[in-house]
C-alpha cells in the first residue's frame, strides 16, 4: 500500500519500480497484479493495465475491484458495452460495491438505457448516500427523463454534501431560473 501512496504522491516511476518487483518475487499475488493495474491505469497505459487487471481476476476470481477497473480501462477506450460487461461483474460479485453500481450507471446512460441506468444509481445512492458526484449524476439522467423534482433533491443533497460540486450548482441554479420563468409568465 506504500507503493500505491507514493504513486498518488506523484511519485509513479518510483511507485512502478517497486511494483514490477513486487510482481516478479509474488507472480501468484493477485493484490500485486491490481496495484500494478491501477499504477498503469493513473500513468493511462490502459492496454497494460488491463493485462494486469485480467491477470489479478484469474488469480482471485471474486475480486471486485479488478473486475471494476477492467470496465473503467474498457470504457475510457470507448468499448462502453465491454465495459458495462465488467461493471456487472464487479457489481456481482460485490453487491456493495458503489463504485461499481456508480459506473455501471454512467455506462448505462452511455448506451442510452435510462431505464437500467436509473436502478443502478439508486443502487449507488443507497450504497453511498454521501457522495456528492452520484447525487450529481443521478441528477443529470432524472432531468433528461423530466423528472425535475427529484432532480433538485439530488442535486440540493449533492451541494449539502459538497458545497465546492460547480456541476451541481450550475445545474441547480439552471433548473430553478427556468421554473421560476414559468412561474412568471403564468
Amino acid at each position: 500500500r506504500r507503493v500505491l501512496f507514493r504513486s498518488e504522491a506523484g511519485r509513479q516511476p518510483e511507485a512502478l519500480t517497486q511494483l514490477q518487483m513486487a510482481v516478479a518475487m509474488q507472480p501468484t499475488s493477485a493484490g500485486a497484479q491490481y496495484d500494478m493495474g491501477t499504477v498503469l491505469m493513473k500513468e493511462r497505459r490502459f492496454m497494460e493495465a488491463g493485462d494486469f487487471f485480467s491477470a489479478a481476476i484469474r488469480l482471485k476470481p471474486d475480486f471486485s475491484e479488478a473486475y471494476n477497473n477492467l470496465g473503467v480501462v474498457n470504457h475510457v477506450q470507448g468499448r462502453v458495452a465491454e465495459a458495462v460487461t465488467w461493471y456487472t461483474r464487479a457489481a456481482q460479485t460485490d453487491p456493495e460495491n458503489a463504485e461499481a453500481e456508480y459506473n455501471l450507471a454512467r455506462a448505462l446512460v452511455a448506451l442510452g438505457e435510462g431505464d437500467a441506468a436509473m436502478r443502478h444509481y439508486e443502487r449507488a445512492v443507497e450504497l453511498k448516500p454521501d457522495d456528492a458526484m452520484t447525487h450529481s449524476a443521478f441528477a443529470s439522467l432524472l432531468i433528461s427523463r423530466n423528472q425535475v423534482d427529484l432532480a433538485v433533491l439530488h442535486y440540493r443533497r449533492a451541494l449539502a454534501i459538497d458545497p465546492n460540486a460547480m456541476g451541481a450548482l450550475v445545474d441547480l441554479a439552471w433548473i430553478l431560473d427556468r421554473k421560476s420563468t414559468r412561474l412568471n409568465s403564468s
